[in-house]
């Protein structure tokens, strides 16, 4: 009697977790107009520079590890090694853990030699935040080795789901009682919320996973490490391309201005939340696709990566026009004050919308090993983001800082689709051409 196979993804699987991770971006949206309605705007503005900090942190912390997680353990689960899928789980839960508290450290160094003049935060919330790094990483690890071993559906709820209901239980009692939160309890309660969700994750991880993990595992760790260091550029310049204008708008118009910029970019984020959740929920197939991409094979890819560019620009077009007749009510729910972001807010999302037409350039490009595409049209829409915020922020404010990201999203997005079109002859956004010199 043979053992039996690993439990595999369907399409069903993917669109479960897809309606799962947008169900997490709603409730996260709702937390986060929670902590505008319990906060001052000063207050909240100090929030969402913490946020970005510690996001930053976060992408330096990860060092690729969930990517390594996913890849390599659903490489290895299709040839039957389950010793070095037990490899590349471990591999990445230490590259994590030790990351991720450098991360930590090097932020927490950062607070305490100058949190208050440089990110304008109290040096008690700054700690907090680079606390809340380490877990953070772990459990990113962990989500990225249940999704290499295809329980993307469990993934998502214990990684995504829990931690942002967790999360809304203190921030929406403070709401109803009409309690003031500073950002210290806010980042108090974000911990919580973190470390619950990452014991409930290993938990899983050790029951689904008891396969791989009770057999001796087997290391390969130049290419891990030669992966996950690749894919920890693309990540560290993604994230700072993605709140270079935050970071720069505090800096440049005080934390008013970045609170009410803040409620816009962050509605604009649960578009993005979603593109993400169906660039993940393909992952598994683009990297199992790639190998035949290599060997000029890409009919196969190009009808996959334009199945999901097409979901994304169909997600995409759909909230711009919803953001265009309710973004002000959306807005409004933050206060009165946030409906000043509308404009912002609609810059944002048709950026997006935009850059969805070209397709998931990214995630090609990750899972063929070619990084340093990504890491150039990233850099360069983050040179991008910033020169615009130097020059259209003093003049025309938020909306200088919209212009800045919707920019910097479109150009990433041409770039990488001009990229896979010379290097592979396929189409990967939403208009397709002739391939040439490619086989079924």
């Amino acid at each position: 009697m043979g053992t039996a196979s690993p439990t595999r993804s369907t399409p069903r699987h993917g669109a479960i977790a897809a309606a799962l991770k947008l169900l997490g971006a709603a409730l996260s949206l709702v937390v986060y107009v929670g902590f505008a309605r319990v906060m001052s705007p000063a207050m909240f503005g100090e929030l969402v520079v913490l946020l970005a900090a510690y996001a930053i942190a976060s992408a330096v912390g990860c060092f690729g590890a969930a990517a390594v997680a996913l890849r390599f353990i659903a490489e290895a689960e299709s040839q039957s090694r389950p010793d070095l899928a037990a490899g590349a789980a471990r591999f990445a839960l230490g590259a994590s853990l030790v990351a991720g508290t450098l991360a930590a450290g090097i932020l927490a160094l950062i607070v305490l030699i100058a949190g208050d003049s440089l990110l304008g935060m109290s040096t008690t919330a700054g700690l907090l935040a680079a606390a809340l790094t380490v877990p953070t990483v772990l459990i990113l690890a962990l989500a990225g080795i249940l999704q290499g071993l295809h329980r993307v559906v469990l993934a998502e709820l214990l990684v995504g789901l829990l931690r942002v209901v967790l999360l809304a239980v203190p921030v929406g009692v403070a709401w109803l009682a009409a309690q003031r939160m500073t950002a210290v309890e806010a980042l108090s309660w974000n911990i919580f919320a973190t470390v619950v969700a990452l014991v409930a994750a290993a938990v899983a991880v050790a029951v689904v996973g008891r396969r791989i993990l009770t057999v001796r595992p087997r290391y390969e760790v130049r290419p891990w490490f030669g992966f996950a260091a690749s894919f920890s550029v693309v990540l560290i310049a993604a994230g700072l391309a993605e709140r270079v204008d935050l970071l720069m708008l505090s800096a440049l118009a005080g934390a008013e201005p970045t609170a009410i910029y803040g409620a816009g970019s962050r509605c604009a984020q649960v578009v993005i939340f979603v593109v993400n959740a169906l660039g993940a929920t393909a992952a598994p197939r683009i990297a199992a696709l790639a190998p035949d991409l290599r060997l000029g094979r890409g009919v196969a890819m190009e009808r996959e990566m334009r199945h999901t560019a097409r979901l994304i620009a169909a997600v995409t077009t759909a909230s711009l026009v919803a953001t265009l007749l309710l973004g002000g009510v959306a807005l409004r729910m933050f206060g009165p004050i946030y409906e000043q972001a509308h404009s912002a807010l609609a810059i944002l999302v048709t950026g997006q919308a935009v850059a969805s037409l070209f397709g998931p350039g990214a995630v090609l490009a990750s899972f063929t090993g070619e990084n340093r595409v990504v890491i150039a049209a990233v850099i360069a829409g983050m040179a991008l983001n910033a020169t615009l915020n130097l020059l259209l922020v003093p003049t025309i404010g938020i909306e200088g800082a919209a212009f800045g990201a919707a920019g910097s999203a479109v150009l990433v997005a041409v770039l990488l689709w001009l990229w896979a079109r010379h290097r592979y002859s396929i189409s990967i956004g939403v208009v397709t051409f002739r391939l040439r010199g490619t086989g079924t």
